[in-house]
């Protein structure tokens, strides 16, 4: 949510050949090719790079940005210049900001002001178009984020709220003051935002046609990232996923709806399948149950509570992993014990099924909360929380700027510009996850991995050891000043005299199954990945 050509540089060459041939390609075609949205089960396999649209590239100049609470000057044409610098990091997905007109101030894309309009300066409409048509040349979905809850802070002024000028389309005026209160949760207004009533027909009704026909249709997005998830009744979720954004909905009439530059709204009443859903929440199935593969919807639950944000995984099909981002933050961050980590993920294997474990959006730093290098300097923590994030079970989400070093705190000093660092392709952190990501994109379309559970394999205080499949995973939170740290792993799924390669250091940290183990050694708090070389 908010508050708020030279031969020195043979990888800017290659980015910047790689980027032409992309666009002679894109200027040739007639019109924007459609595709089928993507579904959960498709996006496991998916590594996502969130970006801010406002703080990630521009196209006007490189200038410093002292007042981050305002616009920097980031837009669409920027993203397209620099996906090159994403796909060579080794994402195959990215995750911008919400795309309509805000309020002044909303850089950030959560102050909507008009559902129906793009904001101006990000782009128009033939440069989102463009960026999402280059980035599926490429192979890099796109996922965009969308508010359903509140719109900008006009106070009690509705009259430049568009289509949601009139006062009956709020909730009546109250604070979010205490969380523990659902229906204040779902009523009252978040940050001073005014609340929308979903309750409401029209605003219900204008609402699923907005993000069906506007959305979804005129723009070919691959997934949609879901704003302030608790902060409306799970009743209104449960509509979007199973009657309104359903696989057979996106396959009717797929294509762009933007004729002279106007865009085409159908309008169907939703009100009576609200209420039948709003009834029957007490006998809501499982996801498993009712998943009719409609596009990936993944849901911002900002909460520790396991079985609080698990109420709406069910429904969703997949949530952003807040409980483990708690966790991790205090055993990586703040050096507590592994134990935590293995009875926490005893309990979310009570409360979700396989399915949704697998489609959880993974991270250790978003734009909602202060980066991990600014309270754990350490870089070596940090590598292993990234490593953990990356291998472990649901879908990766790793935060722009992470691959620079960023350290920033409290937003909106965790959303920097990112053209500050001139795209350093050489930073230790890029080419850290550079050599991770090249490993995980060598085992797409191998069943493996993607859809393999994690199995702990040893665990003590500061080591924690897993599998997926045939890849060994060994992680610390000692830090880089412990020089030497071993274990002997004796329950583990290969073959005696199997050869297992580090993925950092392949061809010179290799061990070998011996009488039914294998020694992991780690040095001065680094993590490892380890593979059977004859499998590579």
């Amino acid at each position: 949510m908010i508050t708020k050509s030279n031969n020195k540089h043979p990888h800017l060459l290659s980015s910047v050949v790689l980027l032409v041939t992309i666009l002679l390609s894109y200027c040739c075609q007639q019109q924007f090719s459609v595709q089928a949205a993507k579904s959960a089960e498709e996006w496991q396999s998916r590594v996502i790079y969130q970006l801010l649209t406002d703080r990630f590239a521009t196209t006007t100049t490189s200038r410093n940005c002292p007042l981050l609470e305002g616009y920097c000057g980031g837009n669409w044409q920027g993203i397209i210049k620099q996906l090159p610098y994403i796909k060579n990091l080794g994402f195959n997905a990215i995750w911008i900001s919400p795309i309509v007109l805000n309020t002044p101030g909303g850089y950030h894309g959560y102050w909507v002001k008009d559902f129906y309009q793009l904001n101006y300066h990000f782009g128009n409409v033939g440069d989102l178009q463009q960026l999402i048509e280059i980035a599926h040349s490429m192979d890099i979905w796109v996922m965009v984020d969308i508010v359903f809850n509140h719109v900008g802070p006009v106070g009690f002024d509705f009259s430049e709220i568009s289509p949601f000028n009139q006062t009956q389309h709020y909730h009546n005026y109250c604070e979010i003051n205490n969380w523990n209160n659902q229906t204040e949760v779902e009523i009252c207004r978040l940050s001073g935002l005014p609340d929308l009533n979903q309750n409401h027909p029209f605003v219900l009704n204008t609402l699923m046609d907005w993000i069906l026909n506007f959305i979804v249709k005129n723009f070919n997005f691959d997934a949609i990232r879901l704003d302030t998830v608790p902060e409306i009744n799970i009743s209104f979720w449960n509509l979007l996923r199973n009657k309104v954004l359903t696989l057979q909905n996106l396959k009717n009439n797929l294509k762009n709806n933007l004729k002279n530059n106007k865009f085409n709204v159908e309008k169907v009443d939703y009100i009576k399948d609200y209420k039948d859903y709003n009834n029957k929440l007490n006998n809501k199935k499982d996801y498993k149950d009712y998943n009719n593969n409609g596009i990936f919807l993944i849901g911002e639950v900002f909460n520790g509570d396991l079985n609080y944000v698990a109420n709406y995984a069910n429904i969703l099909g997949s949530t952003l992993q807040y409980p483990l981002y708690f966790t991790l933050k205090n055993i990586f961050g703040y050096q507590q014990s592994f134990y935590n980590l293995q009875q926490f993920i005893k309990q979310y294997h009570t409360l979700f099924n396989q399915t949704i474990i697998n489609q959880l959006g993974l991270f250790i730093d978003n734009h909602d909360n202060p980066r991990f290098l600014n309270y754990q300097s350490d870089t070596k923590l940090y590598q292993n929380a990234l490593t953990y994030i990356l291998m472990s079970e649901g879908i990766p989400i790793v935060y722009y700027g992470t691959e620079q070093g960023f350290n920033g705190g409290n937003d909106p000093n965790n959303r920097e510009v990112l053209w500050l660092s001139n795209y350093n392709v050489n930073n230790y952190y890029y080419l850290f996850l550079q050599k991770i990501l090249t490993f995980r994109n060598k085992l797409a379309g191998r069943n493996e991995f993607y859809n393999q559970p994690q199995i702990e394999r040893y665990v003590t205080n500061n080591f924690y050891a897993f599998t997926r499949g045939n890849v060994f995973i060994a992680v610390t939170n000692v830090g880089s000043n412990y020089n030497y740290l071993k274990y002997t792993i004796t329950y583990h799924p290969y073959k005696e005299g199997t050869k297992l390669c580090n993925v950092f250091w392949w061809n010179q940290d290799c061990i070998i199954v011996t009488n039914g183990s294998f020694d992991i050694i780690l040095l001065n708090g680094e993590s490892k990945i380890f593979y059977p070389v004859n499998l590579l």
